[in-house]
């Protein structure tokens, strides 16, 4: 969402609290929000020109269009908004006109990051206001926000928070009072007054109790620490670490208790934080603060710990030195070392040794929570970047022999087609895919690989087969969709057959079927990311091109 949407969407809600206004008021705070339509300044009516000859009609002055302000703000024209806003205050004699488009000027400098031009601009708002008889409080509520705006980006916290206050001040009653009170805490934490700074955000939680997530929280408990009250701190980051369900809160608070009890020279405390980070929440940022710290302080730390801290970085060839002295030093391992060596291995371009690693952990260890994935991960590598295409779909098909019952054989199987088309072994694909309505009736893409297979064999020219598949399809789905997009393909086999009357009768049942009486939009599936009906234009695609790309076997 731009900032212009941002900030328009806070104020929009805040027009409930003008109800009570007069009429004159509710019309100036509807023109503050929302722009008088665009219209072209009309034109005095011509001179009519006299019958004699030597006089002249008077031409017509070309008028000046203005168009919609805010409008212009929205599509980005800034140029011509800011043409127009200065126009429009050059014309206007009421002073509540000319703190309106003083406001959208506010607005402009903000939207163009001009910070030190919007903070400069409330001096003339504020000398403008003074000149009105009833400056409009939204108006000005408006102005200082968007001030408040300019002043935090352009890092002058003790301006960002005399706005924010005026702000309510203009606007007490205001939707986002919890969040500009929020607002004007993290102001005051930059000045490092950090009294304030939990003032007012006991302010924003006791207003909207949902203002108090735990990131702040975790902010307002640190805060204690950078003033010096260990004791407090070490109390709210515990109990934020005992509350909480996030791993990383939890890493973070961690950490920031063992910058404290560091502070206060409890070495075994700060120890045993960072241990329980990097044992138990290897994905935070924290614990590889906290990694870093236990290595450079000379701890021992679990090579399988610290190889899964540094996966999580992004740090494959760190993590896969320590995955590999893990399962030297840890011969009894439970082998899920050999899954995130593969990953590894994968991610740094040791492909063939990825296949090896993943291979190991199938053959060694069956009952390993990744064994699953192994095979996945096998299969990808195989054929996304060692291009071996059938020994990709062989290892699906393996694992689907092996285990013909669970979750994820049907999936495989379906994937095995894929990769055998991408391959271009068209056959093996079809007979891949047409395994699947016998072997996985009730899984949600076996019609659908039914009639890839159709597709397969109608690219290998082996018409005969295709056409059985497809007659199967039209008795397994009952579906109009699926029966209009079968007869097409059925009266494409039949015209490269030569056969015209039995074209001509499955092009009619086809176009039949796709009556939008017949086929409601809300069923009708899609083909890479676009809708397919039974339109016959549709399909020709799809018979002629067949399936590419490449994606993520399981996504």
């Amino acid at each position: 969402m731009n900032k212009y949407l941002k900030i328009n969407l806070l104020f929009l809600s805040l027009i409930i609290l003008c109800c009570a206004c007069d009429s004159r008021r509710n019309q100036i705070l509807t023109n503050i929000l929302i722009s008088p339509t665009m219209t072209e300044t009309a034109a005095p009516p011509t001179e009519t020109p006299t019958p004699v000859p030597t006089r002249e009609p008077t031409p017509t002055p070309t008028p000046r269009v203005e168009a919609e302000n805010l409008d212009l703000l929205l599509f980005g024209d800034y140029d011509l908004a800011e043409h127009n806003i200065r126009l429009r205050i050059a014309d206007a004699e009421d002073p509540v006109t000319i703190l309106q488009s003083q406001t959208n000027l506010l607005e402009l400098s903000y939207l163009k990051a001009d910070y030190q031009s919007c903070i400069g601009l409330l001096d003339d708002i504020n000398e403008t206001a003074a000149l009105a008889a009833q400056a409009p409080d939204m108006v000005l509520s408006k102005a200082y926000y968007i001030h408040a705006q300019c002043a935090d980006e352009d890092n002058r916290p003790n301006t960002a928070i005399d706005s924010l206050k005026k702000y309510l001040e203009y606007a007490p009653g205001s939707p986002i009072r919890s969040e500009v009170y929020r607002q004007i805490a993290y102001a005051y934490r930059d000045l490092e007054d950090y009294e304030m700074f939990r003032d007012y955000i006991n302010r924003s939680i006791s207003d909207d109790a949902e203002s108090g997530n735990e990131y702040i929280l975790l902010d307002y408990a640190v805060s204690y620490s950078l003033e010096g009250n260990n004791d407090e701190a070490i109390r709210k980051l515990t109990e934020l670490y005992d509350n909480s369900a996030d791993e990383n809160i939890k890493a973070a608070c961690n950490y920031y208790l063992g910058t404290v009890y560091e502070a206060m020279e409890l070495k075994d405390q700060v120890i045993a934080r960072y241990q329980d980070s990097v044992n138990n929440f290897p994905k935070s940022y924290y614990s590889y603060l906290s990694l870093l710290w236990l290595i450079e302080n000379n701890q021992t730390v679990s090579d399988y710990q610290r190889g899964l801290v540094n996966y999580y970085k992004g740090q494959y060839s760190l993590a896969n030195d320590a995955f590999r002295r893990y399962v030297r030093s840890e011969p009894g391992n439970d082998g899920s070392s050999w899954y995130f060596i593969g990953i590894c291995q994968m991610y740094i371009g040791d492909h063939e040794n990825a296949e090896a690693s993943f291979t190991k952990l199938i053959n060694d260890y069956p009952g390993n929570r990744y064994y699953v994935a192994a095979w996945d991960e096998l299969a990808y590598v195989q054929w996304f970047y060692l291009e071996k295409y059938k020994k990709a779909a062989e290892t699906l098909t393996n694992y689907v022999s092996r285990h013909p019952d669970q979750a994820d054989s049907a999936a495989f199987l379906f994937e095995a087609g894929r990769i055998l088309e991408r391959g271009n072994y068209l056959t093996d694909a079809a007979k891949t895919w047409a395994r699947m309505i016998d072997e996985y009736p009730l899984y949600e893409n076996s019609k659908t690989a039914l009639f890839l297979a159709a597709i397969a064999s109608y690219r290998s020219s082996d018409f005969e087969t295709a056409l059985a598949y497809l007659n199967r399809l039209l008795i397994v789905s009952g579906i109009p969709e699926d029966q209009a997009q079968t007869n097409f393909g059925i009266a494409k086999i039949y015209q490269k057959k030569n056969d015209s009357y039995n074209t001509q009768k499955y092009f009619e049942r086809a176009a039949e079927q796709t009556k939008p009486d017949i086929i409601p939009s809300a069923r009708r599936r899609s083909w890479k990311g676009k809708p397919i009906s039974a339109d016959p234009h549709n399909m020709i695609s799809i018979l002629t091109c067949g399936l590419k790309g490449r994606s993520r076997i399981n996504g």
